[in-house]
């Protein structure tokens, strides 16, 4: 256990070092993104059109998508209100299969006694 807390630490020490390396390549990333538009003021259009078609985009299929959701959520309901069902029917049959075995066998007793 001793050796398994150490290579937890191992890992967490690993992915933190990560976390920092993904972080400042993104920086520099953000930083070079910046200098092209500073430069190349067409680039820095086309980039804000680019994002405010995209946003459009996500905006037009919002209540598609909305839709789509509350279609999967009333096919789940419907299923479990089905299974429900389904599960109550049997509870139902496996009751009169009881109570008809119940007769027959006070049937069977009453007609030797």
């Amino acid at each position: 256990s001793a050796r398994n807390r150490a290579r937890d630490e191992e890992d967490l020490q690993h992915a933190i070092t990560e976390s920092q390396r993904l972080f400042e390549l993104n920086a520099a990333r953000m930083d070079a993104v910046q200098s092209y538009e500073e430069r190349d003021p067409k680039l820095r259009e086309a980039l804000q059109a680019s994002v405010s078609e995209s946003q459009q985009a996500r905006m037009r299929d919002e209540p598609r998508r909305m839709q789509e959701e509350e279609e999967l959520q009333r096919a789940i309901e419907a299923s479990r209100e089905a299974q429900r069902r389904a599960e109550d029917e049997a509870g139902a049959k496996e009751e009169d299969m009881v109570q008809m075995a119940l007769k027959i066998s006070i049937e069977e007793s009453g007609g030797r006694g």
